[in-house]
């Protein structure tokens, strides 16, 4: 991500070595990083990682299965226009 223009981080959860949250933590940690658009997706509908989440500043949470519509919509909601 250091090294390539980004202008959105979708991330899962649940992935090995590194977490969505903790990916979340570490993005929102970087200066240079830490004012990308950030969407969570997982199959956890569990409130106190909701909670979690949010505390990390994430900008949109989804929970699976989600439609490519519902996916869409939270995307254009995030992503700063121009």
């Amino acid at each position: 991500m250091e090294s390539t223009k980004i202008d959105l981080i979708l991330s899962d959860w649940d992935m090995p070595v590194l977490n969505g949250l903790e990916l979340l933590k570490r993005v929102r940690a970087d200066g240079r990083l830490k004012s990308l658009p950030f969407l969570m997706v997982t199959s956890q509908a569990h409130k106190r990682n909701i909670v979690k989440a949010a505390q990390g500043e994430v900008d949109h949470y989804v929970i699976k299965p989600f439609s490519s519509a519902l996916l869409a919509e939270k995307i254009t909601q995030i992503m700063p226009l121009g």
